[in-house]
Parts: structure tokens; sequence; C-alpha cells
């Protein structure tokens, strides 16, 4: 195919369910000329299955790809699991790559990402959007107090650059350097690593659950844009605990009611599609949020559609 654009994901066989949705919503709004490197430790064929069963949406290249313990060979004891720590050895995983768009699995693709994959990264190592982040933490790591902290949950990765300049070198060197002071394993490294050499993305390519729970932050994005974002998301990312598909937690994302619609695209079993029906009738609605901001539910785009169903 001509003109790919070029996507990982990582996952085990806990996370696989939420792989396949977020995959169903990319191929939901960009159909072909996908090709998804599936980044696994332990999958098999009848997982890789389920995933080609999703053609059904729009055609797209799937390239498994096993992680071998070999891969982190002369870095620090890994103390969450290895998947957290993929984005470091992209690089080296995919060395035929030019640029990669890297994508956490509990998040949902709203928008065509032709235009989050044409991003101009201008000589940067990487493109990622800013997010809050408790400035105490940010004192901890070392990173100065005027840097803008980002997510590493949706990054364009600028692959050439990163292995021309052994960029790999660099994160075991940080990951030596920071010890018990990380929090968020592989996003501590990177924001180190690329606090300088980075594009910032729009609010809208990963419209995580801080932003409509919280004021905007003018350091970050103005409220013109985060309105955007909520008006118009790309991608919408459940970061934190308040999972779409956690019975136990309420509802904090404004866009958490589209996941199950997608994971019917996808064609998860009902077990699993009956827990979400639950979690609609227990906790589903919207929870608002504890501080004041500057808009509302109405600022919401309900009319976002399953663009293709099956």
């Amino acid at each position: 195919m001509t003109g790919e654009i070029q996507v990982a994901m990582a996952t085990d066989r806990n996370y696989l369910n939420y792989a396949l949705t977020a995959a169903a919503s990319l191929l939901a709004h960009h159909p072909e000329g996908v090709t998804l490197y599936l980044l696994h430790e332990e999958l098999g064929g009848s997982d890789f299955a389920r995933f080609d069963a999703l053609r059904r949406i729009g055609e797209f290249r799937l390239i498994p790809r096993k992680i071998e313990r070999g891969f982190f060979q002369g870095w620090p004891e890994l103390r969450w699991s290895t998947s957290a720590y993929y984005r470091l050895i992209l690089p080296s995983l995919l060395p035929e790559l030019e640029k990669i768009l890297y994508l956490d699995c509990d998040l949902l693709v709203l928008d065509d990402i032709a235009e989050l994959w044409n991003t101009e990264l201008g000589g940067r190592s990487c493109a990622a959007a800013a997010v809050r982040v408790a400035p105490e933490h940010q004192r901890k790591i070392g990173l100065p107090a005027e840097a803008v902290y980002f997510n590493s949950g949706v990054m364009l990765f600028n692959l050439r650059k990163m292995a021309h300049e052994d960029h790999e070198t660099r994160f075991v060197r940080l990951f030596t350097e920071l010890g018990g002071r990380i929090r968020y394993p592989d996003q501590d490294i990177l924001n180190l690593a690329y606090r300088n050499d980075y594009v910032k993305l729009p609010q809208r390519w990963n419209l995580v659950t801080s932003v409509y729970r919280n004021p905007p932050t003018p350091a970050l994005y103005s409220e013109a844009e985060v309105k955007e974002a909520l008006h118009r998301p790309g991608i919408v990312h459940f970061t934190g605990t308040h999972k779409p598909w956690r019975l136990g937690k309420t509802t904090h994302h404004p866009y958490a009611r589209y996941f199950r619609a997608y994971a019917e695209l996808a064609g998860l079993p009902l077990p699993f599609r009956f827990k979400l029906v639950l979690k609609a009738l227990l906790t589903g609605s919207l929870k608002p949020p504890k501080k004041q901001v500057p808009w509302d539910e109405s600022i919401l785009d309900t009319g976002i559609a399953i663009r293709r169903t099956v």
C-alpha cells in the first residue's frame, strides 16, 4: 500500500478486549491504508484471528511483533509490566520505519487520524499532547517548572532520528538515574528526554479525562482550544481509574458513552458487552466536575456516530 499510516499498539490478554475496541474505532474512521503493529509477549493465533476479523470494518495490515526479553538486555530491573516500556524500544522493534504513531489501548479514535499522522515534526523526536501533572512530581523527577509535561498514550515518533542518535541508550541512563522517583515509567523518561525536542499536539488528539474535570490551564492550552477538543474530539483517552468498563467506578470522561458501541463493532464477547450494559445502568451517567469549569454537557458532540457499521 502507498501512503500507509503506521500504528503501533501494545497489549496482553488482560487488555485484549480494549485493544480490539481501540483498533475498531481507528478503522471505523480510516478504513484503508493502515498497518497495525501489534506488540506483545504472549498472544497467539486465536488472538490474531480476532484482529483479522476487524477487516469487516476496514482493510488493514496486521503485523504482530513478539517482544523477547532480550530487547531489554542491559536495562535496570523493570518494576512495571514490560509493555509499559515498549515505547522506549520502538527504534529497535521497528528499524524499517521512519515514523510510527503509538496508541494506548484505553482510548477511542473518533476522527480520521490522517491529520495526526501528517503532523510536521520539523526535525523533532516526537509529537504529543500536553497534560496536567502535579508540580511536586515534576520537581521530583528533575523536570524544570517551566517545562510542559506531555502524556505518552498518543505519540508520533520520529524513529529515524531516535535510531540515528541512539535514544535508547539515553533512556536507559535516565531510567537508572531516576530510580525510585519514577511514577509513570515510560512517560517520565520520555518527558525528561524530549522536554525541548517535541511538537505539542492539539488537545483534540488526546482528550484525557482531566481536561473535562478541571478548568483550562493556560500554560498548556487556551480555553478556546479546550472547548474545541471537547466539542470535536479526535482521540478520547480514558486516563485514570474511572474506565468505561469498570463497574465500581463512576463515569468521568464525557465520551465514555461511545465505548460500548465500538466494543460491539469490534465483536467483543457477549459477557463483556453485558458487563458494559450493567455499567451503563449502574454508574454510566456522566459525573459532573467538582471544580468550576467554563463548559457543561451542551458543549459535547452528542451527534458522533459509528461511521461504519457491519
